[in-house]
C-alpha cells in the first residue's frame, strides 16, 4: 500500500518523540535523519510536527553528551579492553556535537591517565596468566592423594632391590638429594618424580 503525505507526517512525530525520550548517539543520528526525509515526503515543516532545526541541534548534542558519559564510564569502571580508543570515541563526540570535556565531567589528563593505567593493568593480568600457566605446567595429579601437587624428583637404581630403592629414596631428600642424583648417574640409576606428600608415583587424571 501506498504510504500518504498523513504517513509520513505520522511517522516523522514517532522519530521526534523517540529522540526527546532517550537522547542516545546512534539513535539521535538516524532519527534525525529520518526525521528531516519523512518531513520532506510529507510536504510540511518541522514546525508542523512541533519542533525546529535548533530543538534537533540541541537533541544531537544531548545525545552525543550521553554517548561520550557512557564511554567515559566505562573507561572509568574497566570495562572495555584498553585497546578500544574511548579517548578517541569521546573527542570525536565532542568534536561532533562542539561541547568539551568539561562539559561531562572530565579533562585530557583525565583520559590520558585512564588510558596509561588500563593498559598496564592489562600488562600485569597477561604476565600472571602467563606465570600460572607455566606454574599449572609443573603439576600432576596423584591419584593417591586425590589433588594437584608439584612433582619432586626421587632416585631409584634400574634392575635394583625394593630394599635398595627404598634406600635410595630415603636419602635422596632436600639436602642430599643433589648428591644422590650425581651418583646415580655415575651408576646408570634413574631420577623419576614422585608425590611430595604420599611418595608415591601415582599419577593420572581427576576423575
Amino acid at each position: 500500500m501506498t504510504e500518504t503525505k498523513e504517513d509520513f507526517r505520522a511517522k516523522a512525530a514517532e522519530e521526534l518523540l523517540k529522540i526527546k525520550q532517550d537522547c542516545q548517539e546512534r539513535g539521535v543520528v538516524q532519527e534525525i535523519k529520518n526525521i528531516r526525509e519523512y518531513v520532506d515526503k510529507a510536504g510540511i515543516s518541522l514546525a508542523d510536527i512541533g519542533t525546529s532545526e535548533e530543538e534537533l541541534q540541541t537533541c544531537f548534542k544531548t545525545g552525543n553528551m550521553n554517548a561520550a558519559r557512557t564511554w567515559l564510564k566505562r573507561a572509568r569502571e574497566r570495562s572495555v579492553p584498553w585497546e578500544v580508543d574511548t579517548r578517541g570515541h569521546i573527542r570525536r563526540l565532542a568534536a561532533e556535537a562542539s561541547f568539551t570535556l568539561a562539559d561531562i565531567g572530565t579533562s585530557e589528563e583525565e583520559l590520558q591517565t585512564l588510558y596509561e593505567e588500563a593498559r598496564k593493568e592489562a600488562i600485569e593480568r597477561r604476565r600472571l596468566k602467563v606465570r600460572d600457566k607455566s606454574v599449572q605446567s609443573n603439576f600432576k595429579y596423584c591419584r593417591s592423594c586425590g589433588k594437584w601437587v608439584e612433582p619432586v624428583n626421587r632416585v631409584f637404581p634400574r634392575g635394583k632391590s625394593a630394599l635398595a630403592s627404598f634406600g635410595i629414596f630415603m636419602l635422596s631428600g632436600p639436602i642430599l638429594g643433589p648428591i644422590i642424583l650425581t651418583i646415580a648417574e655415575v651408576f646408570g640409576w634413574r631420577p623419576t618424580e614422585v608425590c611430595p606428600d604420599c611418595k608415591r608415583r601415582d599419577w593420572g587424571k581427576p576423575e
